[in-house]
């Protein structure tokens, strides 16, 4: 009976042990899992900054391009409305000059 008492302790000792053992695996599958899936959404995460950091150099890139086109094209109407009030600046002057001598 004595004997029979620690085959049956043996067994259950080793079928907890296995338990156990199973468990553990178990565990580790899950956090492995777990942990790729982490992986995978951090490598998805540094992919989309990324890509929002290029666009953001873009577009950054294509304001600055505009606005250097807005100034040019402003710095053109300039200098054309400057040329044009210096021919009407003589003009003016000429007019004069014509005014005083026929008096």
């Amino acid at each position: 009976r004595i004997v029979a008492d620690k085959d049956k302790v043996l067994a259950d000792a080793q079928r907890q042990a296995e338990t156990l053992i199973d468990q553990a695996k178990d565990y580790i599958a899950k956090l492995t899992a777990e942990s790729e899936l982490v992986k995978q959404a951090q490598e998805q995460a540094n992919q989309i900054i990324n890509a929002a950091n290029q666009s953001s150099e873009e577009l950054k890139s294509s304001s600055i391009q505009y606005a250097g086109d807005v100034l040019k094209y402003v710095e053109n109407n300039l200098e054309k409305t400057l040329e044009s009030l210096r021919q009407n600046r003589e003009s003016l002057k000429q007019t004069e000059q014509r005014t005083e001598e026929n008096q």
